[in-house]
């Protein structure tokens, strides 16, 4: 389905009149990701980095959107959504040009889209849910692994704020191509300043109701101690490749997601 020709079909757009500029600021929020970005150029522990097109993350794109234009290859070959069935309804919305992997994680931690908050919304809250995804689906957590190693164009990974179940799902794929603790943790802790605007987008859509409660503040956060807490029960005493082959991901598969996600990795 995926094809390597498609890459030019995200370019940057043409000059827009003062008019086209207004009109599109004013629908940013709405039709645009508001979480997306490419997780290249990160460092890894053996002196090399990420390469570029390869993984991407993001929040749930909807029909409506525009395609990103920020990520460097365009389409993606495969797409995992981690999103429980209750959450979405038809066909994926880039179903047509990529491979749509429906991989349901964790139905609790759709926070941003529940009508209701959850009664308890504090840190304690979002450990849990992060504890419950690791030990209720470690085996899809690892397939993500095999399914990354196993393609040739880029991986996009999103739940539906692409910020809980996506932060630990990527967190194990950068775990498990080698790179440095601080840089991934760096790049989780960033999610949290685009979910004011994830809600906005997500109301314009009519996926939340506007009068509906906004979850807590700390439901929203990305604090640096949850994806540590991640970090350091999968690494454990035995390291990744321990805990992903437990799991059912191939050790081949893991050096082959490294060999194909980081820049000069040679086994």
């Amino acid at each position: 389905m995926w094809s390597q020709h498609m890459r030019s079909s995200v370019r940057p757009h043409d000059t827009a009149s003062p008019a086209e500029t207004n009109r599109t600021g004013a629908r940013q929020s709405v039709s645009n990701l508001v979480n997306v970005r490419d997780l290249g150029g990160l460092p890894t522990t053996d002196g090399h980095s990420t390469q570029a097109g390869v993984l991407y993350r993001s929040d749930a794109p909807y029909p409506s959107d525009q395609l990103p234009s920020s990520l460097p290859v365009w389409p993606p070959e495969v797409v995992i959504d981690l999103r429980s069935h209750g959450e979405y309804t038809g066909a994926h919305p880039w179903a047509d040009h990529s491979k749509v992997v429906q991989m349901p994680v964790l139905r609790d931690a759709a926070v941003v889209t529940d009508v209701e908050p959850p009664t308890t919304q504090n840190t304690k809250r979002l450990e849990k849910i992060y504890n419950d995804i690791l030990s209720a689906h470690p085996e899809r957590l690892a397939q993500v692994v095999t399914l990354a190693a196993r393609g040739v164009g880029p991986v996009h990974i999103h739940c539906a704020a692409g910020k809980d179940r996506t932060g630990v799902t990527v967190a194990i794929l950068l775990l498990a191509a080698g790179v440095r603790t601080e840089s991934f943790i760096s790049d989780y802790t960033a999610t949290g300043q685009n979910m004011d605007a994830l809600i906005t987008r997500l109301e314009a859509l009519g996926r939340r109701k506007p009068d509906a409660p906004r979850p807590a503040v700390s439901m929203l956060a990305a604090p640096a101690h949850l994806i540590e807490m991640v970090i350091n029960r999968v690494s454990g005493t035995r390291g990744v490749d321990h805990w992903l082959a437990q799991h059912g991901c191939p050790r081949d598969a893991t050096d082959i997601w490294r060999r194909r996600f980081v820049d000069g990795y040679a086994g």
